[in-house]
């Protein structure tokens, strides 16, 4: 009777298993395509806390489509076959199921050039320019807006699903704004909390360990720099990056996002680097205003509403400042603002999104920007390329970019990444730290220019294997 019980108790965990198995594929391909294998080792990386403060609604979903679903079948399964003694087949195939499951599954998951088991390479220490915080006194200092668009692509503003009249509000005349160069996603900038680290640090964020980052204990006995299996404790201490150098030169820092900020340990990010605000869901939960947008809480709008009395009593302050915001409505399947002028036009909701935040940001340019051009740099920037490709079959992909400064000339590079951001921004705000910093090429400087195409190869080539340089920045 024992053998029995216990016989029926596999077959049922194994049936549950391989549910999950299809289940989760097709949660992960409905809502963020092809998964990189590093991908997952670095969501690993976040932990609980870092995982859990998302959106909703993928958790709901993914509740209800690995989980629940799968025992609501496998309680079926149960009554109709296990429990039948009888039923000799299904304790014959179940494990053979879920193999079957387990490699569907590992299908949808891509394992090429992962760090965990590729080779070595000295690429990110022999390109890397470390960050020296200066005490130069650097003249005619601007502060910063950097703006990243959820899921924002160049090809929005040619895409002829899209009506050209609306989204090119976005679209700045030539004498206000400058398009960055084709702006290529590289490995490890597909995802948001990536695309800022490389911007902001010119580095990768990669994976570095499922539950630590430290190997030798003895090297710091309090483990202050510990990576704890439900979360970060320290993220990337060792580097320098954007928001480190302008809390240096005596800039406010503040970020603002609608999404909660222990998602993907950005307000660990933020606040190891620099920054003095973090603006977040919990900011707007007791306000009367729509919430619409991805995590369930204010949408677009809002966010660039709520910067611009920053900005102004900054200014008014005659403080140096730098505002980064990060958007949400045009994240996957899109939220409509229900404050855009758009939001009824019998239309796709990906482009509904699309439209009102293109509306929202190029507003938000003529109350900022045209207001106060000898004293802010604006960056606009898609965060990474959409992952769902929705509106694009071409091969030739690129993030959307521009920039607003009334002393940049036009750029005459063909090609950049995320890294080359980080001595670009500098340099737009009068805090030149070189043409080249961290694993960023300036794209306007003609020098760097010149021999940038042999560098962008070889770092898509090796960016993603092993280096034990990087792994210093950990520990």
């Amino acid at each position: 009777m024992k053998t029995i019980i216990f016989k029926n108790l596999l077959v049922t965990i194994l049936i549950f298993l391989s549910l999950f198995f299809f289940g989760f594929k097709i949660w992960l391909t409905r809502y963020f395509g092809k998964v990189d294998f590093d991908l997952l080792l670095i969501n690993i990386n976040f932990g609980l806390n870092g995982l859990l403060d998302t959106d909703e609604i993928l958790i709901q979903k993914f509740f209800l489509i690995c989980v629940l679903i799968p025992f609501f079948l496998t309680t079926i399964s149960y009554f109709l076959l296990i429990r039948n003694r009888k039923s000799k087949l299904i304790t014959i195939i179940s494990p053979l199921v879920l193999i079957l499951s387990i490699v569907y599954f590992l299908t949808e998951i891509n394992f090429t050039k992962s760090t965990y088991y590729g080779e070595q390479s000295s690429f990110i220490e022999d390109n890397y320019i470390i960050p020296e915080l200066k005490e130069l006194n650097f003249k005619n200092k601007k502060s910063l807006i950097l703006i990243y668009l959820e899921s924002f692509e160049k090809d929005y503003l040619l895409n002829k699903n899209l009506d050209d009249s609306i989204i090119s509000e976005i679209n700045f005349d030539k004498n206000l704004s400058i398009d960055t160069p084709n702006f290529y996603e590289t490995k490890f900038n597909d995802y948001t909390i990536g695309a800022i680290v490389s911007s902001h640090c010119g580095i990768p964020q990669k994976p570095v360990g499922i539950f630590n980052v430290r190997t030798n204990i003895k090297k710091d006995k309090d483990k202050k720099n510990y990576k704890e299996i439900f979360g970060m404790k320290k993220f990337l201490p060792n580097a320098i990056c954007l928001g480190d150098i302008l809390k240096h030169h005596g800039y406010k820092n503040i970020f603002i996002n609608s999404g909660d900020l222990n998602f993907q340990e950005m307000n660990k990010f933020f606040l190891q680097h620099g920054y003095d605000t973090l603006i977040g869901k919990s900011f707007f939960a007791e306000k009367k205003i729509p919430k619409k947008s991805w995590s369930k809480n204010v949408n677009d709008s809002t966010l660039l509403n709520e910067a611009k009395k920053i900005i102004e009593k900054h200014i008014n302050n005659d403080e140096l400042f730098n505002i980064t915001i990060l958007t949400t409505d045009t994240h996957y399947p899109g939220f409509v603002d229900p404050n855009c002028q758009y939001k009824d036009i019998d239309d796709k909701q990906i482009y509904l999104s699309i439209y009102c935040t293109a509306k929202s940001v190029s507003d938000f340019i003529e109350q900022t920007f045209i207001k106060y051009p000898k004293k802010i740099s604006i960056v606009v920037i898609g965060d990474h390329l959409n992952p769902k490709n929705q509106l694009n079959n071409n091969l030739d992909r690129f993030i959307f970019g521009k920039i607003f400064s009334d002393d940049t000339d036009n750029i005459e590079r063909n090609r950049m990444t995320h890294y080359d951001l980080f001595p670009t921004i500098l340099q737009l705000i009068n805090l030149n730290y070189g043409n080249s910093l961290g694993l960023g090429k300036s794209f306007l400087d003609e020098k760097e220019n010149s021999k940038y195409n042999m560098f962008f190869n070889t770092l898509k080539k090796d960016i993603g294997k092993k280096s034990e340089f990087y792994n210093e920045f950990w520990k």
